[in-house]
């Protein structure tokens, strides 16, 4: 499960953290985590198409994030020709 080594956090809910200030002083901080379809995110992250999302779907469906696989990065950037579309980025602006 995503991110975390600690069994009672292995889920796939969403997290998020609400804090308190008033008057400039922290007041009170409140954890959330809430359910949501993670496989609608990656269809809908498909349908976009969110770079290295092979790695993103590993990483989401089994914790493993490959970012210091430097082989698989550049497998990825020449399947995917990204280095093209950074060009064409910077020839755009």
């Amino acid at each position: 499960m995503p991110y975390f080594n600690w069994e009672a956090l292995k889920n796939y809910r969403a997290q998020y953290a609400v804090i308190e200030v008033e008057d400039g002083e922290l007041v009170n901080i409140l954890f959330r985590k809430v359910a949501y379809d993670y496989e609608a995110e990656l269809e809908f992250a498909k349908s976009k198409g969110f770079p290295f999302i092979e790695m993103y779907e590993e990483l989401r469906r089994e914790d493993n994030y490959q970012r210091h696989n430097l082989e698989l990065l550049a497998s990825l950037i020449e399947k995917h020709r990204y280095v093209e579309d950074v060009k064409n980025f910077f020839d755009f602006l």
